[in-house]
């Protein structure tokens, strides 16, 4: 009866291991396969957990240990049963993708205008801006990046070119000479959505690259005693609110 229990003890560590292993394998394969704040089944004492965020349907057997003796001499028959069925699995992880109309004021809305934004995924937005200068028509496009998709608060990074700076004098009797100059410019912020994550307002700080052209013109007027008022600033900032257009659905597609 020693041996036989040492026996059956051993057999049972074993199937803990093998059962210890399979979770750890089918968590790893979820986390490869999708890794985006993953929802989790948890099935059988050993706490074996699949990532249901990757499949839409998931059919799982529960892990049983079935004991049977035939008499007290007989060896003891064990049966380890696990058992997942997979039947369809979504085709993309990302969100759906959306789109953006807004107004404000800033290098990225061309001035006073206003600015359009396409989100293909939903780290990234490609945005276009046109507006007045007071000065003259101006524009401005680049990539805006999401560092926080999805929440409320989500803080940006944007790169774009275009117009950066604008030098305007008044010569009297309706005599202006006006002129944009164009270069890059990258920018901080964050955008803050209504509680319906629709909508949404975009508050940004940007450092333009003033072109060598500018800075030349300028430099020239300052020293002929032109006075500048206000005086250029070595940033510039950009307020705007932003109207959801188009939302585009996550889908599933059957396999």
């Amino acid at each position: 009866m020693q041996g036989d229990k040492r026996n059956f003890l051993s057999v049972d560590n074993k199937i803990k291991t093998m059962k210890k292993n399979l979770s750890l394998f089918l968590f790893c394969f979820s986390q490869i396969v999708y890794s985006q704040e993953p929802e989790y089944i948890h099935f059988n004492s050993e706490n074996i957990r699949i990532n249901k965020s990757i499949f839409s349907e998931v059919e799982v057997a529960d892990t049983r240990v079935q004991k049977k003796a035939f008499n007290q001499k007989a060896p003891i028959e064990l049966m380890q049963s696990v058992t997942v069925k997979i039947f369809k699995s979504t085709a993309c992880p990302q969100s759906g993708q959306k789109a953006f109309l807004g107004i404000g004021a800033g290098l990225d809305y061309g001035g006073l205008g206003i600015r359009a934004e396409f989100q293909p995924v939903k780290y990234v937005g490609i945005i276009g801006g046109f507006g007045y200068n007071l000065a003259n028509p101006a524009y401005n496009a680049g990539l805006s990046f999401k560092a926080l998709p999805g929440k409320r608060i989500t803080p940006t990074i944007t790169a774009m070119y275009g117009y950066n700076a604008v030098i305007k004098i008044n010569y009297g009797y309706g005599n202006v000479d006006a002129k944009s100059y164009y270069g890059p410019s990258i920018g901080a912020g964050c955008e803050l959505y209504d509680k319906d994550k629709k909508n949404k307002l975009t508050l940004e700080i940007f450092l333009p690259f003033r072109s060598s052209e500018f800075h030349d013109h300028y430099d020239e007027l300052k020293k002929t005693g032109y006075d500048f008022k206000p005086d250029i600033l070595p940033v510039t900032f950009t307020i705007g609110y932003n109207f959801s257009i188009y939302k585009q659905k996550r889908k599933s597609v059957k396999q």
